[in-house]
């Protein structure tokens, strides 16, 4: 029987869910799964900010973005408070087509913020969040929703991981590789169609594991943008914390070998594929559990 996970335990027994959407810390080293959609594809009004945005080159780069998210939580931290002051996106030109990926912080902050709490007794829950501001962002969180209805969150991040579901979209082929960095990237159908593929081949063979629900969640997420979308996978940090031994982190090849072992039934080639995944990112663990 095969055992995957993304936190160094086992696909049956347990995995991360602190990916759907951003902590109020915004801990600086922490992984980004990223949807870049076309600019034509945006409603009217909000395709016209876009691009008084670019014409203003005020597009931050991805570590420029995860800087100011940054910042913005530490004001937050002192005032308090949950609201933020800027809406920054990222900027893409690919093949002469512009796409936007919008951090959407403030919807992220918000849903954030309802996320933690409720995980908390109510007690504890005041101390990090207090009452008042908590039920403040929950109003006008339901006020955007009820406005903007299909409004979409383009960024999940995960701190001192990548959980195993992410890997599944997409192909050693896509990876771009630097000194310091790690990015994939694959079109949106090429996305979709390796997480259904992947939730079909685990529903048959392993239906009970975390990796199972992720997918699913991660295959209804990537519904809700337009088709000709991009989907990114951005170690950031967490690149630099493998050092000479980036180039070997190759858990994307790896988790697909996995899976086809899974589909064909090899269990000892399902958990070796695991092993070489875990081993790399055992050391990341630990140090997040020293922080």
């Amino acid at each position: 029987m095969s055992c995957f996970n993304n936190t160094g335990g086992c696909w049956r027994t347990g995995s991360r869910d602190g990916c759907k959407t951003a902590s109020v810390s915004s801990p600086a080293y922490l992984a980004s799964l990223r949807v870049f959609s076309p600019l034509s594809t945006f409603p009217s009004g909000e395709r016209r900010r876009w691009e008084r945005y670019i014409a203003a080159g005020q597009a931050p780069d991805r570590d420029g973005l995860v800087g100011m998210e940054h910042e913005q939580a530490l004001a937050a931290a002192v005032q308090p408070t949950l609201d933020v002051d800027t809406e920054p996106a990222l900027i893409e030109l690919v093949d002469g087509v512009t796409y936007v990926c919008p951090a959407r912080t403030q919807l992220r902050v918000w849903q954030a913020a309802e996320s933690f709490r409720e995980g908390l007794a109510a007690l504890l829950a005041d101390t990090f969040i207090p009452r008042a501001l908590a039920e403040q962002a929950a109003e006008q969180l339901a006020g955007w929703q009820e406005v903007s209805p299909d409004l979409r969150v383009h960024v999940r991040t995960s701190p001192w991981t990548v959980p195993l579901a992410w890997f599944l979209l997409f192909d050693e082929a896509e990876a771009q590789r630097g000194p310091d960095t790690l990015r994939y990237a694959t079109g949106l159908a090429a996305a979709r169609r390796r997480a259904q593929d992947a939730l079909r081949v685990l529903m048959r063979a392993l239906p009970q594991i975390p990796t199972v629900a992720e997918l699913a969640d991660l295959t209804g997420w990537l519904a809700g943008f337009h088709g000709y979308s991009r989907v990114e996978l951005d170690y950031g940090l967490l690149a630099r914390s493998f050092g000479e031994g980036l180039s070997r982190e190759k858990s994307v090849a790896d988790l697909a070998a996995g899976l086809a072992a899974v589909q064909h039934g090899d269990g000892a080639g399902a958990a070796a594929a695991y092993e070489r995944v875990a081993s790399r990112w055992r050391e990341l663990q630990q140090r997040e559990n020293a922080s």
